[in-house]
């Protein structure tokens, strides 16, 4: 009879550490998908933050909506709100400088100062910082932020603008392309999934009149 007893203890106390051990698995996958939502969502959140301000970045006509020196992990950009281009001006013209440094994806945005026309706007020298999403990274060797121009025809060229854009290059960005990983950021989630994100903003429509600088789009 004892040495039944002591089998049927070992016997529950294996059986315990077998449903102890299960239990710790499924929680583990659970916060894995959990984590790799949150990491889609925060990337696409902000993703989308930016076409956001690209669709709104062609504010005035002959004003390039991309500024000179944007570059792999910085893009300024010129982005208002209000009656937009169409009606002749946006009401409120902000220059946002958005970053990714050390995985924090930022956006500075620049309050326009003064009534100069378009062509001599000016911003303030301090801005407002927010944080689009933190625990996002390059894509290998693939630049965050890459700008095309267009060709001789109505397709946008396949290479990219060299970068840091010069002034000249700058008038020439028609679509920018974003593109970033997001990754799971807590522990338990280290080994989950990372997200790659793309998408692309187009600023300009191909020009007709040679000479002329390609209208919003």
């Amino acid at each position: 009879v004892l040495v039944e007893l002591i089998v049927a203890m070992i016997a529950a106390v294996i059986l315990g550490a077998v449903i102890v051990l299960m239990m710790q698995v499924s929680m583990g996958q659970a916060a894995r998908v959990s984590d790799g939502v949150n990491a889609a969502r925060r990337g696409r959140l902000a993703l989308a933050t930016i076409i956001g301000e690209m669709h709104n970045s062609c504010v005035a006509p002959r004003i390039a909506p991309v500024g000179a020196g944007s570059g792999a992990n910085r893009l300024l950009i010129i982005s208002g709100s209000g009656a937009g281009a169409s009606a002749g001006a946006a009401e409120t013209v902000s220059l946002h400088e958005i970053t990714l440094v050390r995985g924090t994806l930022r956006d500075t945005s620049y309050a326009s100062t003064g009534t100069r026309p378009g062509s001599q706007w000016e911003f303030a020298r301090s801005g407002t910082t927010r944080t689009l999403a933190t625990g996002l990274s390059a894509v290998g060797r693939t630049p965050v932020f890459q700008y095309f121009a267009y060709g001789s025809g109505a397709e946008l060229q396949s290479a990219p603008l060299p970068s840091p854009l010069s002034s000249a290059a700058a008038l020439e960005v028609s679509a920018v392309t974003v593109t970033f990983t997001a990754a799971p950021q807590s522990a338990t989630g280290s080994l989950g999934r990372a997200f790659i994100l793309v998408d692309t903003g187009v600023l300009r429509q191909p020009s007709t009149t040679p000479g002329e600088s390609a209208p919003c789009a």
